[in-house]
């Protein structure tokens, strides 16, 4: 009794079926297809006979009332399944597979197959049927499990499996977060498939209490997910100072928050400045006294996976218009040019007030200005003949004015003093020039009247004659060759100095 149940067990397993133990199926005992979607039914046949067959065709039967549900001669196939019919495999080599599409309710049912060899057999499995039934929703997709608690920066690995029974046209997989994706397909009992898809990633903060869902889209339109929650702990993030670039009036008080995330939640602050920690030790930090030199302030958070800074903040303050010593007025041929420099916060608009003393000619005019930061730079070329002009700049902390005196353009004197100066050399030079060419002309017209009449000797050393040379009216009688290099005052009779004394004859000669 105990064999004959494990045999009726063994062959209802396989559903391996024989006529006369030599024509044989195998198909599933059960076949659950989604609505909307497809169905693929496996089916594998053989037959005793191996050659002479020239062709084979196979038809599938819905019961009870045996209607075609797939033929090759599609106009007999019954109106509810023309067109969504076919087959998967080849008959030719035993795959008598059967595919039907867009399932609807109306499809469950037993299907049987049978097939037809020309030149050999035929063989009809009414006696082995498939029944298919019909679900309305597919199933949840499975999720792997996740440890309960990462660490960031920690690999973290989901995987999500969705079964369906359309092979031909799987369901499509995508996960809520970005990773890498691994995809893998297995064939399971009962005509249905699994489709696994893995996520890989580096958990960060974004991703505790961040659920991470898997979509499964089914062939038709279906669709399902699952999720799980990630508990990820990081230390702190998302630092940062409040308010944030916060404006105070130059002087005043100012309190600064922190801000922070972390897991576990962040446990101390530490406020710094460009010069190190300051005292504070809070969530905020209250300065009494803010000036232009205080520094940028940085807040650090800890936790117990970590500490993490917050970008430097620097404060704006804001104080009123100081105009800059550099400011100027110059007097010039073009009229009177006007620099005024302003350091304010916000930057000031700059008008220049002045009064021309004895022309009763007063005005005021707002001049365009170069901004920069906190300083602002006004340029104008005002009337000529003014002494003084005044500056004045407003912002909305105040006003400030500044007379400044005009100034002679010292570059347009030194270019005029110049150009004189070269003149004058030129004039000089020319004059010079014209004095010394009539002397020579009249030193040679005096010489050609001497040669003839009145010649003159000059004595050298050495030798007692000389030639006869033109003398002026000036000149000594007995002039000397020292003499002819002398000034026009020299002295009479005068003799080479060598050998002469002070107190030598008037006449003598060495």
């Amino acid at each position: 009794m105990l064999n004959l149940i494990i045999l009726i067990l063994c062959l209802q397993a396989d559903r391996r079926v024989a006529a006369g133990q030599t024509w044989t199926v195998e198909i599933p005992e059960a076949v659950t297809a989604l609505e909307s979607s497809c169905v693929v039914v496996p089916c594998r046949y053989d037959y005793p006979h191996q050659g002479g067959i020239s062709s084979w065709e196979g038809r599938w039967y819905l019961a009870p009332s045996d209607v075609y549900v797939y033929d090759q001669d599609s106009s007999t196939v019954d109106a509810r399944f023309r067109t969504r019919t076919t087959l998967v495999g080849q008959l030719r080599e035993k795959n008598c597979s059967l595919q039907i599409t867009d399932m609807k309710k109306a499809d469950q049912g037993e299907y049987w197959f049978r097939i037809m060899m020309e030149g050999y057999n035929s063989y009809s499995y009414s006696d082995y049927k498939v029944p298919i039934s019909v679900k309305a929703e597919p199933d949840r997709p499975s999720l792997s499990q996740v440890k309960k608690e990462l660490r960031s920066g920690e690999n973290v690995t989901v995987s999500c499996s969705a079964s369906h029974s359309c092979p031909t046209h799987p369901p499509t997989i995508t996960w809520s977060r970005h990773g890498t994706v691994t995809i893998q397909s297995q064939p399971l009992t009962g005509g249905q498939h699994k489709l696994t898809s893995t996520l890989s990633f580096n958990a960060d903060a974004s991703d505790h209490q961040r659920p991470i869902t898997c979509s499964v889209q089914h062939h038709g339109g279906k669709k399902a997910i699952n999720s799980v929650t990630l508990k990820v702990k990081y230390a702190p993030v998302n630092v940062t100072i409040s308010p944030w670039e916060p404006s105070v009036l130059e002087n005043g008080s100012i309190t600064l928050s922190c801000l922070a995330e972390g897991n576990p939640q962040v446990t101390s602050y530490q406020w710094r400045d460009g010069t190190g920690p300051l005292s504070a030790q809070g969530k905020s930090l209250t300065l009494p006294s803010v000036t232009r030199r205080t520094h940028a302030i940085t807040c650090v958070a800890t936790n117990r996976e970590g500490e993490t800074a917050s970008r430097p903040m620097r404060i704006n303050v804001e104080y009123p218009p100081e105009i800059s010593e550099q400011s100027f007025c110059t007097s010039g041929h073009q009229g009177t040019q006007c620099s005024c420099t302003v350091h304010s916060n916000p930057p000031s608009t700059v008008r220049w007030l002045w009064d021309s003393s004895g022309t009763g000619d007063s005005g005021k005019h707002e001049s365009p200005q170069i901004k920069n930061g906190t300083t602002a730079v006004a340029m104008d070329l005002l009337p000529p003949d003014l002494h003084q002009a005044v500056c004045a700049a407003r912002n909305k902390h105040g006003e400030k004015m500044k007379i400044l005196h005009v100034k002679n353009d010292l570059l347009y004197v030194y270019i005029s003093v110049g150009v004189g100066c070269a003149l004058m050399l030129l004039l000089t030079g020319f004059c010079l020039s014209r004095r010394k060419c009539r002397r020579k002309q009249q030193q040679n017209l005096e010489r050609g009247k001497c040669e003839t009449q009145n010649p003159v000797y000059s004595s050298h050393r050495g030798r007692k004659g000389g030639k006869p040379r033109c003398k002026s009216e000036d000149e000594d009688v007995f002039d000397n060759e020292a003499m002819q290099d002398a000034d026009d005052d020299r002295e009479i009779y005068a003799n080479t100095s060598q050998g002469c004394g002070a107190d030598d004859d008037i006449y003598a000669n060495c």
